[in-house]
C-alpha cells in the first residue's frame, strides 16, 4: 500500500510493524464477501468515466452525466484504473456493494472499494488539495 492519507472519517489499520492497511471501511480494502456479492449480481454493474486522479482522489461520471468524487487509500490503485481506462477498458461500478471493476489485458478484474467524499473540504482529501483552494 501506499502512504496512509486519511479519509474524513476512517484512517488506515495497521497492525503492528506491518505497513499494510487492514480496514474495510469505504476507500480502503475490498472485503472478500463484497467482492462475491458484486460478482453475483451482474446486472447491477453500470459503466462510468474515471477523470485522472490527483493523489488519493478521483472524480468518475456516470451514465446520467452526475459526478462524484471517489477516495482510496492506495493511490496507485487510482492510477492502475487510469491507466487501463485510458488504454480502452471498461470502469464499471455496482452502487449495491459500492465496488468498481476495471477490466485488464490479462483478464484480471482488480477491484475498488472507494469512499463518496463528494462535497468534502478538500484538506479534509488530500494535503495537495490546500495548492488548489487557497484562502481568498
Amino acid at each position: 500500500m501506499s502512504s496512509s492519507a486519511l479519509t474524513p472519517t476512517h484512517p488506515c489499520t495497521h497492525g503492528g510493524d506491518n505497513p499494510a492497511c487492514r480496514s474495510y471501511h469505504p476507500g480502503h480494502n475490498v472485503h472478500y464477501i463484497q467482492a462475491r456479492l458484486a460478482s453475483e449480481h451482474r446486472g447491477r454493474w453500470v459503466r462510468v468515466r474515471l477523470a485522472a486522479p490527483r493523489g488519493n482522489t478521483a472524480v468518475v461520471t456516470f451514465p446520467d452525466g452526475t459526478s462524484r468524487t471517489w477516495w482510496s487509500h492506495d493511490p496507485e490503485r487510482l492510477d492502475l484504473f487510469h491507466t487501463l481506462s485510458s488504454a480502452g477498458a471498461a470502469v464499471a461500478y455496482d452502487p449495491g456493494v459500492s465496488l468498481a471493476l476495471v477490466e485488464s489485458g490479462d483478464g484480471a478484474h482488480p477491484l475498488l472499494y472507494p469512499a463518496d467524499v463528494t462535497g468534502e473540504p478538500p484538506a479534509a482529501l488530500h494535503a495537495d488539495f490546500l495548492a488548489e483552494f487557497p484562502e481568498r
